[in-house]
């Protein structure tokens, strides 16, 4: 064990944590002696629990030259602090060494799963419609279920718990739930939502759900459960990152699925990460609502999706019975073309008046039944937590119903 006294202190270096990729480079990392076992006890613990690994993880990140989430001392530029969801690393640098001063957590992070911060929750059934969160720090530390879900935007836990199901029943079968799932929750409301998803989506730097995400898919993948994972709107940004994490590392997910539902964020680049670790596509096709311009046209998912649909059929083969045939994506194409066509046709007709007073009255009653979708999909609050396929489906969204 290589010591050091740094402040009239004896320090211990880390053995280095698991998952990490970077072996024995960069700076070295020291602890006070007499807290060596309880980092050693953190580090067994992580190979069964991702809040451990995560936490160790951390800690092994302070070997980097550059940690981008540290923050120096205003008085002393030695002194500095990496921030965790709930916590916080505060450590010295010096002569090239880190030494870790105090690892400050919060009530909230040692909770181990409070809803401000990500993690695993056990979601069970309560009865037809109703699902309630379980949190205990035996049931968080893995994924324990068949079936494990990343939602995307929600007004709390409780409310991504309770949309969640359709969405896995839609890429898995209706009857592909029993009692339970796994949720990876993510803090998805509101600008901070938005930020955490832009700056995952945009690879500069890894949010902290996007690294507790890749570690609980690692033990997850190391446990050999063959799980089937539903990846719900923003969630997708956040799992692009830490499958792209997991790709560096060599990680395999072989034993993985996953079902893309009403994803935001451009489905070809996540696809790309999932096809480098070796995770495979739920047999049936992704879900997109065809009318949703965050999904379609602001993503690039109005062609990407086709894309990743021809490459599902590539892996998978077409299976007519489950709408995975060319033919079946080509039509899905030309629908998610045909809304702003459609939209586009009255100017058309008003200018050259070819089809007269019949043509323009089919016309404006198709136009108006695109444009009520598109209001119904874009316009009112909750399109995306829900399975909208077709134009009747958006508009009784609309209807409230």
């Amino acid at each position: 064990m290589n010591v050091k006294v740094y402040k009239g202190q004896q320090w211990a270096q880390l053995p280095v944590a698991t998952g990490n990729g970077d072996g024995g480079n960069g700076r070295k990392v020291f602890i006070r002696v007499d807290q060596m076992d309880k980092y050693k006890d953190a580090l067994k613990a992580s190979r069964t629990n991702f809040h451990q690994l995560y936490f160790c993880n951390q800690v092994n990140r302070l070997k980097s030259s550059g940690v981008l989430e540290s923050f120096v001392h205003k008085f002393k530029n030695s002194v500095r602090a990496l921030k965790l969801e709930g916590g916080r690393i505060v450590y010295d640098i010096n002569s090239g060494d880190v030494f870790i001063t105090d690892i400050q957590i919060t009530g909230k992070f040692a909770q181990a799963n409070t809803i401000s911060t990500a993690g695993c929750f056990k979601v069970r059934k309560t009865d037809d419609i109703s699902w309630r969160v379980e949190s205990t720090p035996t049931e968080s530390g893995y994924i324990d279920t068949k079936h494990a879900a990343i939602n995307g935007k929600a007004e709390g836990i409780q409310h991504a718990a309770d949309y969640m199901p359709s969405f896995i029943s839609r890429g898995y079968g209706d009857n592909a739930l029993n009692n339970a799932y796994n949720l990876f929750y993510i803090p998805n409301t509101g600008l901070g939502g938005e930020w955490q998803a832009l700056r995952d989506g945009s690879g500069i730097g890894a949010s902290q759900a996007a690294q507790k995400l890749a570690d609980a898919l690692t033990l997850t993948a190391n446990r050999g459960n063959d799980t089937c994972w539903t990846v719900h709107e923003r969630g997708h940004s956040t799992f692009k990152r830490a499958l792209k994490l997991l790709a560096g590392r060599g990680v395999n997910l072989s034993n993985q699925t996953v079902f893309y539902a009403n994803p935001t964020e451009n489905i070809e680049l996540v696809d790309r990460y999932r096809k480098k670790t070796g995770m495979k596509l739920a047999a049936r096709p992704m879900l997109i609502n065809d009318i949703s311009l965050r999904q379609t046209w602001l993503s690039g998912n109005a062609f990407s999706a086709s894309a990743v649909s021809l490459q599902h059929i590539k892996e998978q083969g077409e299976d007519g019975n489950l709408g995975r045939t060319k033919v079946d994506e080509t039509s899905r194409f030309l629908s998610r073309m045909a809304v702003p066509a459609t939209l586009a046709t009255p100017p058309v007709i008003a200018m050259g008046g070819a089809l007269g007073l019949a043509g323009w009255t089919i016309t404006a009653a198709l136009w108006s039944l695109s444009a009520i979708a598109v209001v119904g999909s874009n316009i009112r609050p909750g399109a995306n937590a829900k399975v909208i396929e077709n134009t009747p489906q958006a508009i009784r969204h609309l209807l409230g119903k």
